[in-house]
């Protein structure tokens, strides 16, 4: 991570290249590091809610819930569209078994994507 941080210090396009690694790593099973660098990314950059965002997906893939509903809920707050964002909170209030939140997410989802089938399958769940 040292070299890393020191290589990407030189570089003008450093937070791109910090993001593209962190989504390599999230593609290729690696979570905790995925986790440390957009920890980092959301802490130099709060108001950039992708960082917020992707790492609420490694909070989830890491099985800490109640965290990556955090991260998905400060999203949801500031951009209060965006059916991923809706679909990752109706898939973590369902894994905490909360049904009820769950419902009301992917209702808002079916709502705007009717043939959503990220949606389909959660209300399966339900």
């Amino acid at each position: 991570m040292d070299i890393l941080k020191t290589v990407l210090s030189h570089s003008p396009r450093s937070r791109q290249l910090v993001e593209e690694v962190a989504d390599l790593c999230l593609e290729n099973d690696q979570i905790d590091y995925a986790l440390t660098l957009l920890t980092g990314l959301v802490h130099d950059f709060p108001a950039e809610f992708d960082y917020v965002f992707k790492a609420g997906r490694a909070c989830e893939a890491l099985g800490d819930i109640d965290t990556a509903i955090s991260h998905f809920s400060l999203v949801e707050q500031k951009e209060p569209d965006r059916i991923d964002v809706k679909l990752r909170l109706a898939a973590c209030y369902l894994a905490r078994e909360k049904v009820i939140q769950a419902d009301d997410y992917v209702n808002q989802v079916l709502k705007i994507d009717p043939d959503n089938p990220e949606a389909r399958a959660l209300r399966q769940q339900l």
